[in-house]
């Protein structure tokens, strides 16, 4: 049984061990540009950040569709923020696809335009 937290360093390490386990996730990551993340007296929780407000879980997705894995991260935080106590929005922000673990063939592009040729 996980404590009741309102602790930013508690609530993003609890959400940080139980998000990069949701399928299709490949880790949780820092962001582009300003570090994404909760730092806390000892130390950070880098892709997790807690606001009073709001939390937001930076990831990099694995699987495809990505609105799915999105929704799966969003509901494996709101269960870790009701064990705490903690309830806020939770925004899913991904940040990257890693596209050597999708499977072959799951990124399905459309046909290349082509224009007829004319023969003069």
């Amino acid at each position: 049984m996980i404590e009741s937290s309102q602790d930013p360093g508690v609530i993003s390490q609890a959400v940080a061990l139980g998000v990069p386990g949701v399928a299709g996730v490949a880790r949780l990551t820092p962001g582009a540009g300003v570090e994404a993340a909760t730092y806390f007296a000892g130390g950070k929780t880098v892709g997790v950040v807690v606001r009073k407000d709001q939390l937001r879980v930076h990831i990099v997705v694995s699987q495809l569709p990505i609105a799915e894995v999105s929704e799966r991260v969003r509901e494996a935080a709101q269960r870790v923020l009701g064990a705490l106590g903690a309830e806020r929005p939770v925004e899913v922000v991904v940040e990257d696809l890693e596209v050597e673990q999708l499977p072959p063939h799951s990124i399905a592009l459309p046909p290349a335009k082509t224009r007829p040729l004319r023969m003069r």
